[in-house]
């Protein structure tokens, strides 16, 4: 196994928060020169330009984007071991990113996210709205944690995730008798859907509500 030069990593992270190099280095108590070789040898090690220049400014490319992602949360978790072990309280809320599929009824989704909510410690809850495909991309660079859909993930979509049933649910949707009769004499040569339909207009389909981590 390859491992990560973690110092060099936290070089990389450390220009980022500072927001320009001289400042990283001023915090590092190093010279400008040695930070830009460690993050050179970090960029060669991955095999990716992580940094480019605009202006006097250093930006992070696209995947820089991703690993200072990456280099975040194991610094943050790094943190927060130390706290845990000199038994220091930590008061930093839980991160919780979820994918809301576009085809998922909101409520539905609501009804999933609300347990999280009513955990002990807080929560810090964002949800990002789009299709499957796109959300499920997101999830492969942990841009979010979870994906909730009513549909499983399918091998075509070439990511790596796992499938998870919450459940089943009966929405009801309400319509005028005359329409609910319409609509029951137009399905009548099919079983299944005129058994769905009620006298006052009510009728029912089935959703499915999935998760993929």
């Amino acid at each position: 196994m390859e491992w990560l030069n973690y110092n060099h990593l936290y070089y990389f992270w450390k220009v980022l928060r500072a927001g320009s190099l001289t400042r990283a280095c001023e915090e590092l108590r190093l010279a400008p020169p040695t930070v830009s070789a460690q993050l050179r040898r970090l960029e060669q090690q991955l095999g990716e330009k992580l940094l480019t220049k605009v202006g006097r400014r250093l930006v992070p490319t696209e995947m820089g984007q991703v690993a200072f992602r990456y280099a975040d949360q194991i610094f943050s978790l790094g943190q927060e071991l130390m706290d845990a072990l000199k038994q220091r309280s930590t008061d930093k809320p839980l991160r919780l990113v979820v994918g809301v599929d576009d085809v998922l009824p909101k409520e539905i989704a609501q009804e999933l996210i609300d347990p999280a909510l009513r955990l002990p410690k807080p929560v810090v809850l964002r949800c990002h709205e789009a299709n499957l495909e796109a959300l499920m991309a997101k999830l492969a660079i942990h841009e979010i944690d979870i994906v909730l859909s009513d549909a499983a993930a399918t091998p075509s979509l070439n990511i790596r995730a796992y499938n998870h049933l919450f459940g089943e649910v009966s929405r009801r949707l309400d319509r005028h008798a005359e329409a609910g009769k319409k609509l029951s004499s137009w399905f009548s040569e099919v079983p299944e859907w005129r058994a769905d339909f009620v006298a006052d207009g009510r009728y029912s389909y089935p959703s499915q509500a999935r998760s993929m981590v």
